[in-house]
């Protein structure tokens, strides 16, 4: 009784074994035939025509807003006023600037007097050389000054300007944040503008199809409120992040050959065409091994041999492994054992359809082979 339960535990040790280089032994394998995966030749992404630049515009300095001649869906040309502070302050702050100025100027002038008289007196011998140094330095002094007041007066002549908001370029006003008689500070938003130029369509793709997409794929746009018309579009940038709650990445791309009917907010289609994308064919998860460093399949021959066949895997799925190689649908390939095959090696066949079975037929049934091949391997 012990010697028999001995031989069957070696046996069960030698069947989980790697496999030799060299070896010739034949090996009992679970084979299934390969499933082409039915591809649909187009596929439509919805989404939604967004601007590449959103900025929200804002004042430089602080103030009470005066005047807001624009308001959410306007148009404006660059130039335009779209917002105005109370210029009071700022231009008594100017002319308080322009004042130090002259101020300044008048103090230079009089330095750079004193300076000279000294310099004569200086060459008479009448005063010493540091009498004229100090009135040197004083010259120096009141001349930075002035520059110091210059440059404070250039300031408050910028900020003088700052009172009026002007419209940077073509664009669109989608949404303002304040109201006349509102007082903001530097930097506060007080309206979203969105340029004309930059539309785009952004859309979500589910983690199983990203790979369709990468940064520079060409795609076609069509919108739903002129379908008569098709658009370019080019792959611009893809979230690597996937939503926490769709589990979807965003991408965006921008329109190639957008015109004027291509508006904020439409709802678009994004188009990929994959019927000249290589066929995908769907294998048991376990049907995955790896042979030199990549992932494969193992093909058997007809004389009863295996082979591994290089493959991409596409995704994984509930379903089994979407790979892409060269295959054919309904060929042979190993579903259970491939982990001990070498190239070549000879193999005793049991077929395991795989089509025609629901689910949870094929989950028994590779539970139930996987125990009868762990007792029965040599």
């Amino acid at each position: 009784m012990l010697a028999g339960l001995g031989a069957l535990l070696a046996i069960a040790l030698a069947a989980c074994e790697a496999p030799e280089e060299g070896d010739t032994s034949v090996r009992p394998v679970v084979v299934e035939p390969v499933v082409a995966v039915d591809q649909v030749g187009i596929k439509l992404y919805p989404g939604t025509v967004t601007a590449r630049d959103d900025s929200l515009l804002s004042f430089r300095v602080a103030g009470e807003v005066t005047r807001m001649p624009v308001d959410a869906g306007d148009r404006v040309k660059p130039g335009d006023l779209l917002a105005e502070l109370d210029p009071q302050d700022a231009r008594l702050a100017l002319r308080a600037a322009e004042a130090a100025v002259s101020a300044a100027e008048a103090d230079a002038r009089l330095a750079e007097a004193e300076m000279n008289r000294y310099r004569d007196l200086l060459e008479r011998g009448f005063i010493s050389a540091s009498g004229f140094e100090l009135r040197e330095n004083q010259y120096a002094l009141a001349k930075a000054r002035g520059d110091q007041a210059k440059a404070e007066a250039a300031v408050n002549r910028n900020q003088s300007r700052y009172t009026r908001l002007l419209a940077p370029q073509n664009g669109l006003v989608t949404s303002t944040s304040v109201e006349v008689g509102e007082v903001v500070s530097p930097g506060q938003p007080v309206l979203r503008f969105v340029p004309d130029e930059g539309r785009e369509v952004e859309i979500q793709v589910p983690e199983g199809r990203l790979s369709e997409f990468s940064v520079g794929t060409e795609a076609s746009i069509g919108l739903w409120a002129h379908q008569d018309r098709r658009y370019l579009g080019k792959v611009r940038e893809i979230t690597p992040q996937a939503d926490p709650a769709t589990r979807t990445h965003r991408v965006r791309l921008q329109f190639v050959d957008a015109d004027e009917r291509v508006r904020l907010g439409m709802s678009a289609n994004v188009i990929i065409d994959r019927a000249n994308e290589q066929t995908e064919f769907l294998v048991r998860h376990s049907a995955v091994g790896e042979h030199e460093g990549q992932p494969v399949v193992w093909r058997v021959h007809d004389d009863g041999t295996v082979e591994p066949q290089a493959v991409e895997v596409v995704r994984y799925q509930e379903a089994g492994a979407v790979v892409r190689g060269a295959l054919k649908a309904g060929e042979q390939v190993v579903s259970a054992g491939v982990h001990r095959l070498i190239a070549g090696q000879a193999v005793a066949v049991n077929e395991r359809p795989y089509a025609d079975r629901n689910a949870a037929e094929r989950e028994a049934e590779a539970d139930a082979g996987a125990k009868v091949e762990a007792g029965a391997a040599p």
